[in-house]
């Protein structure tokens, strides 16, 4: 997943929640089995989404610059078999 974003005004009435629901889903039904993100340490709200949807902290998964690797949280989430319900993720 990369560089999902919601606009200010609609942020907090469940978009990004539904978007990256979504985008797990449709990557589950691709037929990928692993979703790895990362974002800056400051997303303090992505991270809480990502955790939400069951994400886990995970080492990079890329070579970056050492300066970098304070500024970023790197996540990754096995993708079951079944989808995930926008409903349920609060």
């Amino acid at each position: 997943m990369k560089r999902m974003f919601v606009e200010p005004d609609v942020q907090g009435r469940g978009v990004g929640t539904a978007l990256a629901v979504a985008i797990v889903n449709a990557a589950r039904t691709a037929g990928y089995r692993t979703m790895l993100l990362d974002t800056s340490v400051r997303q303090t709200e992505a991270q809480r989404l990502y955790r939400k949807l069951g994400f886990v902290e995970t080492p990079a998964y890329y070579s970056l610059p050492p300066e970098l690797t304070d500024w970023l949280v790197f996540m990754r989430m096995d993708l079951p078999d079944s989808s995930l319900p926008a409903e349920n993720v609060q």
